[in-house]
C-alpha cells in the first residue's frame, strides 16, 4: 500500500492478515490425535450402522408398499408342498398310463392275430367251397342217366 494510508492501524492490520493467511503464510502442519486403528474401528462401527440402518428402511419400505415377508414365506412352503403333491401324482399317472400302453400294445397284438386268423378262415372257406362246388359238380355228372352214349 502506498499513499497517505500506508502506516495507519487498518493498512498494518491488513498487511498482517495477508502475511497470515495469505499465500505467503506460514506452512502448517495438521496432527491426527488418533491412532489409525482407533479410525478405523470408527469407520467400520459407522459402517455397520449405515448397513443396519438401510436394511431397516428397505424393510419399512416393503411393508409400507404392501410385501410382507413372512405371508411371502408361508405362501412359498404351500406353493412347494402343492408342487410335491402335483409331482407324486405326476408320477403316478405315468405309471398308470405306462401300464395303460401295455394293455393296448397286447390288444392291439391280440387284434392282429385275429384279424390274420380270420383272413385264414376266410381262405379255407373259400378253398372249402370250391372243393364243394367241384364235388356238386361231380355229383351231378354222375346222378345223369347216360342216353347214347351221353350224359344229359
Amino acid at each position: 500500500m502506498r499513499g497517505p494510508f500506508a502506516t495507519s492501524g487498518f493498512a498494518l492490520m491488513f498487511r498482517w492478515l495477508r502475511r497470515r493467511f495469505g499465500v505467503a503464510a506460514p506452512r502448517v502442519a495438521v496432527r491426527v490425535q488418533l491412532p489409525w486403528y482407533w479410525r478405523a474401528s470408527m469407520t467400520a462401527l459407522l459402517l455397520i450402522a449405515v448397513l443396519v440402518l438401510a436394511g431397516w428402511m428397505y424393510d419399512a419400505g416393503s411393508r409400507l408398499a404392501g410385501y410382507n415377508r413372512q405371508e411371502t414365506g408361508e405362501e412359498l412352503a404351500a406353493l412347494r408342498l402343492e408342487n410335491a403333491r402335483q409331482m407324486s401324482e405326476l408320477e403316478r399317472l405315468r405309471r398308470e398310463v405306462g401300464a395303460g400302453e401295455g394293455n393296448v400294445q397286447m390288444a392291439r397284438a391280440a387284434q392282429e392275430r385275429l384279424v390274420q386268423q380270420v383272413k385264414d378262415l376266410e381262405s379255407e372257406n373259400n378253398r372249402l367251397r370250391e372243393d364243394l362246388a367241384v364235388f356238386e359238380n361231380l355229383a351231378k355228372e354222375r346222378s345223369q342217366p347216360v342216353v347214347s352214349g351221353v350224359r344229359k
